[in-house]
């Protein structure tokens, strides 16, 4: 016969560790959830493979190629936000409380936001070149490609520190602060695009306004990015310290 747990009346092997329960629980569930940040991550990297194509077109003045990529982001965008939503619906229907859950809900937020920020620059290329605005000055198409390689470069890390964030929480850690160290330098070259912007396009206000949208759209796109990977890193030390 089992032995009587101390006080409580009820056999040992009848005792439940429900403490224990709950920490797997949790664990399936950030799990589960690190997987649909992938995914959504995935989807927006896809975006940024597009946008980048778009602003190649727009130095270029290719309206159709810009049309027709713009059209792929777009249902990207969509895609992004049902992902978004079918995420966040996930994490209402947790039926535990995950100490995490704010994190994760804020970096599906965040990549979001990313989403439609890429969609909001790619938009404004293809009007640019629909209004039949001007060729862009040289300077400011090649500062603009380069502001895009160093974009995907930071979204590059953004992508890897998702995916490492349950493996290899140390190596997300690491990613995530080139997230944050790229930022930097994407707030030089968006510095130095602005002045260039306004001493080659003042004449052209039309052109000026649509130009100054995009690269402040593309800003933005870097400036969340960080704001995932500030929670990423939160995260990443939170994995590396759970037994």
């Amino acid at each position: 016969m089992a032995p009587l747990l101390p006080g409580l009346g009820v056999m040992t092997s009848d005792y439940i560790d429900y403490s224990s329960e709950e920490r797997v629980k949790a664990s399936l569930a950030e799990m589960s959830l690190s997987e649909q940040l992938l995914g959504l991550a995935r989807i927006v990297e896809d975006i940024l493979r597009e946008a980048n194509g778009i602003m190649r077109d727009l130095v270029e003045g290719r309206i159709e190629d810009i049309r027709s990529r713009y059209d792929r982001v777009n249902g990207l965008k969509n895609r992004a936000e049902e992902m978004k939503d079918s995420t966040l619906a996930y994490m209402a229907r947790l039926g535990i409380a995950l100490s995490t859950a704010g994190y994760y809900k804020d970096v599906c937020l965040f990549l979001s936001r990313i989403a439609q920020l890429l969609d909001g620059a790619a938009y404004r290329a293809k009007v640019y070149l629909e209004a039949g605005c001007s060729r862009l000055p040289r300077l400011i198409s090649s500062e603009l490609l380069e502001f895009m390689e160093n974009l995907t470069k930071q979204y590059t890390s953004l992508v890897e520190a998702v995916r490492l964030l349950l493996d290899n929480p140390r190596k997300s850690y690491d990613m995530a602060t080139n997230v944050i160290i790229a930022e930097d330098r994407l707030d030089q070259l968006y510095r130095q695009l602005v002045l260039n912007m306004y001493q080659h396009l003042r004449d052209h206000v039309p052109s000026l306004l649509l130009v100054r949208d995009l690269i402040d759209y593309l800003e933005d796109s870097a400036d969340t990015a960080r704001e995932a990977a500030e929670n990423i890193r939160f995260l990443a030390l939170y994995r590396s310290s759970v037994p």
